[in-house]
């Protein structure tokens, strides 16, 4: 009996989100404890994905993986920089509310990038669950655990900001090497921060 199976190639944006000291909270929480706040980064990560035209492809213990694809007109790449936005605009109430909670405090860090990934249904006959295979998955994860090393909220490849299609307010920081390859990380500039403006296929500027 044949077997259809939704697979597909296309440009799209990844966003990887990594929980800072994660191994800490699993030590002090017990298992019930844990689940319980796990399920509120779940909630507040994928309102934001969801809000920001993603898909959140799946939850992996304190990871989440979201896909942003280009819809008609929507930029991926540009609605995985919204997602940024929108998360540093909410970010510190939803912390006040975790701790009048008694919930731990819980801060991630985010890598973004872009490129050709295959997107679908993977696995065997027997148990499949849609997935996100390619080259941009393992760049963010990778710059969300870098992310986490410098303390600092997200880092985008430059394959995102090449890919907008129109200008956004992102200024390049230290780039780093994956694969044996250096890549260019940019960062979005803060309200009313001076900056470079990158997108377009042209990148901003370096920082000095």
């Amino acid at each position: 009996m044949s077997e259809t199976v939704f697979l597909q190639e296309l440009e799209a944006t990844i966003a990887f989100f990594d929980m800072r000291r994660f191994s800490v909270m699993s030590a002090q929480l017990g298992p019930v404890d844990l689940g319980v706040a796990l399920r509120r980064y779940y909630e507040h990560v994928e309102e934001g994905i969801i809000q920001s035209g993603g898909r959140v492809v799946k939850f992996m213990s304190d990871g989440v993986l979201a896909l942003f694809m280009a819809h008609g007109q929507r930029d991926h790449a540009a609605s995985a920089l919204q997602l940024l936005r929108g998360l540093e605009a909410r970010v510190g109430q939803w912390l006040e509310e975790n701790a009048r909670m008694g919930l731990p405090v819980m801060v991630y860090s985010v890598g973004v990038a872009s490129g050709g990934v295959l997107f679908g249904e993977l696995g065997t006959a027997r148990q499949r669950a849609y997935d996100v295979l390619g080259n941009p998955v393992t760049t963010a994860i990778r710059l969300s655990r870098l992310a986490t090393v410098r303390a600092v909220p997200h880092l985008i490849a430059s394959g995102t900001v090449q890919a907008l299609l129109e200008p956004a307010r992102v200024i390049e920081v230290e780039g780093a090497e994956l694969s044996g390859k250096m890549v260019r990380l940019y960062r979005l500039l803060a309200e009313g921060e001076p900056g470079a403006v990158g997108g377009v296929g042209e990148g901003a500027k370096p920082r000095e």
